[in-house]
């Protein structure tokens, strides 16, 4: 429920600022000039416009020793947090032999104006069908692009195959 109050308040923001910029470039249009405006208008959008050097990976990084391919795969999917809005689930892939070969975060529903990043992922082998894990991973809140307060998760679960 506090994200969707987060998103409006957000949009709210983003709405205000935009309203705010159209009255300083209606100004600065009647006092310098239509070119003056286009111009300083050029340059606020360059300015709020993000970069493509986002990190969009949700994947952990994983020792070499787990990354060897093999055929035989098992393959789990574990609710990690349920909200009212979204939910955040961890993709995890295992080979014949139970030994870790990808960990992958991912979220559904809506999500406004947070982002999820993975950070530590440890695995004990418990018996031949059980594993147990504990994750560590980052929830970013943003207002207007901006990292406002950053929630660190600590979540200890057992897999069974």
């Amino acid at each position: 429920m506090f994200e969707l109050i987060w998103g409006i308040l957000n949009i709210g923001i983003l709405i205000g600022l935009i309203v705010y910029l159209i009255r300083i470039f209606k100004l600065i249009r009647k006092e310098s000039g239509i070119i003056s405006a286009v111009f300083l208008t050029f340059i606020f959008i360059i300015s709020i416009v993000p970069s493509n050097n986002q990190d969009s990976d949700s994947e952990f990084r994983l020792t070499e020793a787990n990354l060897t391919v093999n055929k035989n795969t098992k393959f789990k999917r574990i609710l990690l947090s349920d909200n009212t809005l979204n939910k955040t689930y961890i993709n995890l892939k295992f080979s014949k032999d139970n030994k870790l070969l990808n960990a992958s975060l991912n979220r559904s529903g809506l999500i406004a104006f947070t982002k999820v990043k993975p950070n530590v992922l440890n695995t004990d082998e418990l018996g031949k069908n059980h594993i147990k894990y504990r994750i560590f991973y980052s929830k970013n809140w943003y207002l207007l692009g901006l990292i406002v307060y950053r929630e660190n998760f600590d979540i200890e679960k057992k897999i069974q195959f």
